[in-house]
């Protein structure tokens, strides 16, 4: 979302520094949009780190006194905290981008972090859907405007552009008719649940040009022992050649424009299904789990299907 924002600001009449705290192929991305400025700072680490915490500031705050800065974003409840208080030693305004779901989270630390969030200076705050607004007001008495994702669609793929690549890669004919999961694979993202409605969708007699094509892998290190069981599951076994696990992949919007129906099946609410929103992009049918999150992206049969949440049947249906 910070990229597509990046992209999206008029370069003759906005200026955009971003202060990055870390390196990765991300910050090689931000570096690469015209009229943006990268500043490398020292990595903070994480909060309970708790001596880094005020030299942080303190870079942050130089930096927009340096920069002029009129306006300070907060991406995410961290840097909420880091770049609310340089904002106030700075006397600039700050806005908190906030698009960690809480009720996705209940562990300590993570509630602490968002009651330090919560008391952090900033003049305004955002949210990505109205039940993450509706939330964070209950929990935290955190005021939120909420401002949904969006997507420059002409920076897309040609809808359809990709439909060789797909093919090519796992090996299908022309005729296929592709169900795809776009994703990392977590339990809460329910791979899982695809894979069991895919095997149900293909034990039926008239499904021979059903194809199933999952795009993901395990990051942060989370999941990955169950990322790794996916390919053994019997519904996976069951499904043979009719199934194509792509792992990660940098070019997953291509590989989207040339599928024919994406799937979304997380058991627990999306700050907003961005894949979602990216599949409606590049024109392809879509059928989401009615959780939060996706049920503000979607209107039930107008702009896709929702199915109830972790019901392979009823997924399965819904793919059929």
């Amino acid at each position: 979302m910070m990229l597509a924002l990046l992209q999206g600001l008029d370069p003759t009449a906005v200026s955009a520094t971003v202060a990055v705290l870390g390196e990765g192929s991300f910050v090689d991305a931000l570096s690469g949009v015209a009229g943006v400025e990268v500043v490398r700072l020292p990595p903070a680490g994480r909060l309970r780190h708790v001596a880094r915490v005020p030299s942080t500031v303190v870079r942050l705050r130089s930096l927009i006194r340096s920069r002029e800065i009129d306006v300070v974003e907060a991406a995410g409840e961290k840097m909420a905290i880091y770049a609310g208080w340089a904002g106030r030693l700075a006397g600039v305004p700050v806005v908190a981008s906030l698009h960690a779901a809480p009720a996705l989270h209940h562990d300590r630390s993570t509630r602490l972090l968002q009651k330090l969030m919560a008391r952090s200076p900033r003049q305004a705050t955002a949210t990505c859907s109205q039940w993450m607004a509706d939330e964070f007001r209950a929990r935290h008495g955190i005021d939120a405007r909420v401002i949904h994702d969006g997507l420059q669609v002409d920076l897309l793929p040609r809808a359809g552009a990709g439909r060789s690549r797909v093919l090519e890669l796992a090996g299908w004919p022309t005729d296929a008719i592709v169900f795809a999961f776009f994703g990392r694979l977590q339990h809460w993202k329910g791979p899982d649940t695809f894979l069991d409605a895919a095997a149900i969708v293909s034990a039926r007699p008239h499904a021979h040009e059903a194809r199933f094509l999952v795009v993901g892998a395990a990051l942060y290190g989370r999941d990955e022992g169950f990322a790794a069981a996916l390919p053994e599951r019997p519904a996976s076994r069951a499904l043979g050649a009719r199934l194509h696990f792509a792992g990660y992949r940098d070019d997953a919007l291509d590989l989207m424009s040339g599928v024919d129906v994406v799937v979304h099946c997380s058991r627990l609410a999306e700050p907003s299904g961005v894949v979602l929103i990216e599949a409606g992009g590049l024109e392809r049918a879509v059928i989401a789990s009615r959780s939060r999150g996706p049920d503000e992206a979607i209107d039930d049969g107008v702009d896709g299907l929702l199915v109830p949440v972790d019901d392979a049947q009823a997924l399965a249906d819904a793919m059929e």
